[in-house]
């Protein structure tokens, strides 16, 4: 775990034989919490849901097939490339569609 500007963070190291796919050395996530006033508890939680999430995406970089992950592995997927792009929940529910950009797709 990382502390940056009183924000807590998970860092791991990606394994050797992974970098070249994943462009990168490290992997890391922000645990959502402020160093100052996280319990135990709550960094317990949290860094268990990042490892989760590390996981997982170790596991994207070594199997393409969608048959090899479960539901939940996908909705965790999902909501992840979601937390990514900062979305907030709705913003691509049909209702906020304008009927140009709905037709697209």
């Amino acid at each position: 775990m990382k502390k940056l500007k009183a924000k807590l963070y998970f860092n791991r190291g990606i394994p050797l034989r992974l970098r070249s796919v994943a462009g990168k050395a490290m992997f890391s996530r922000p645990l959502g919490l402020n160093a100052a006033t996280a319990t135990e508890q709550q960094i317990l939680d949290a860094r268990i849901e990042a490892q989760r999430m590390y996981d997982l995406y170790l596991k994207t970089l070594e199997n393409t097939s969608a048959d090899a992950y479960a539901d939940n592995e996908i909705e965790a997927l999902a909501a992840d490339v979601l937390r990514r792009d900062k979305t907030t929940a709705g913003q691509y529910a049909p209702h906020n569609c304008n009927a140009v950009w709905c037709r697209r797709f």
